[in-house]
């Protein structure tokens, strides 16, 4: 049975990749300091990771509120999303005004 993607899919796969890089800075770093905890994740337009999560229902809902009401919410452009894996995973999409002139 196929079922559609959620955000927990895409956080997984984050959560996957950034394991993965740490990996492999540690590997090439030696030894490297522990943290206290996750941090903060900046996912920045144009990373894969980035499309994941703007194609999820929580992304795709707030893309589709910008474009349809331009006039209640400014002309914007979704430009990150930040992910605090601690815990319930908290996603918050960074929306950047665009100004008449970038038109």
């Amino acid at each position: 049975m196929h079922r559609q993607p959620d955000d927990s899919d895409a956080i997984d796969h984050i959560q996957q990749q950034r394991q993965q890089q740490q990996q492999g800075q540690q590997g090439q770093q030696g030894q490297q300091a522990q943290h206290e905890g996750p941090e903060f994740w900046t996912i920045e337009m144009g990373e894969a990771a980035f499309f994941a999560l703007l194609g999820t229902p929580n992304g795709a809902g707030v893309a589709r509120m910008l474009a349809s009401y331009p006039q209640m919410f400014g002309r914007g452009v979704i430009t990150s999303a930040v992910v605090d894996p601690r815990g319930d995973p908290t996603l918050v999409w960074v929306v950047r005004r665009i100004e008449e002139t970038e038109l």
